[in-house]
């Protein structure tokens, strides 16, 4: 501060950054009083002041509107739409059919595992069948355009699994357990093996029935599963909780009733 309003000048004790002529107009300089105990009270030794000229930093005001700028468009990138948003945004019109996969049966039920790439079919034909999506994947980005056939590799079959058709199939939320439902007024719940590693090792469908491998090559996984009784009629859906995979609801027709 200059009390008496007086132009402050550099003298022997102050320190001070030049700027160039051309500089001037768009730079501003800051400056303060310092000194000894003595005169660090306003209006002390108004003749002799010690003073530090600094350069204030020359930003241009359109930087920050660029970097500003390009923080929205980085946003924009990682922006995620809503299942809502993705629907809005669908064109049945491009649908096409890649691949498809038989069964000697009709096929009542499916359900994909968590990470979608493989599914589960239930039949008629007292049936599971595991597949995967590995080639159609591989190929619709690798080979769509050499013409190469897409197919869906069926990687594990159960057979015998009810006594009667397979109405209804879901695959807990950790790829662990497979649930079935069926007219034979049962539910099976089948602790799933590593169908990866099935897959790698075995160049054909890996075939289970009534307890015992029917092919395979390798160290084949035990297989474990658990019968569940209650209903009166045909069991027509089973859902697994998506968090503890303990809990399993089930629906049936002639008790019309929802068991958990």
């Amino acid at each position: 501060m200059n009390p008496e309003n007086k132009k402050i000048e550099p003298n022997e004790g102050s320190f001070v950054i030049n700027e160039s002529e051309t500089d001037k107009e768009s730079k501003k300089s800051v400056s303060w009083n310092i000194g000894s105990k003595e005169e660090q009270e306003i209006g002390k030794d108004p003749e002799n002041p010690k003073s530090v000229f600094i350069e204030s930093l020359d930003i241009s005001s359109e930087e920050p509107q660029q970097e500003e700028k390009e923080e929205e468009e980085d946003e924009s990138h990682g922006f995620a739409p809503t299942n809502y948003e993705l629907m809005a945004q669908f064109d049945p019109s491009t649908l096409r059919e890649v691949t498809k996969v038989k069964d000697i049966q009709p096929i009542r039920a499916c359900a994909f595992n968590h990470d979608g790439d493989y599914f589960v079919l239930g039949t008629n034909s007292k049936t599971l069948k595991v597949c995967s999506l590995h080639n159609i994947v591989d190929g619709l980005i690798y080979n769509e355009q050499q013409g190469r056939e897409q197919f869906i590799d069926i990687v594990f079959e159960m057979n015998n699994v009810h006594y009667g058709s397979v109405y209804c199939v879901d695959w807990s939320n950790s790829g662990q357990q497979i649930a079935s439902g069926s007219n034979d007024k049962s539910i099976k719940v089948i602790y799933a093996p590593d169908f990866l590693t099935l897959q790698e090792t075995n160049s054909e469908t890996v075939i289970y029935s009534n307890g015992r491998y029917l092919t395979g090559e390798g160290d084949l996984p035990e297989l474990q599963e658990r019968l569940l009784t209650g209903h009166e009629g045909t069991v027509r859906t089973v859902l697994f909780h998506p968090v503890d995979e303990r809990v399993l609801m089930s629906g049936g027709i002639a008790d019309a009733s929802l068991k958990l």
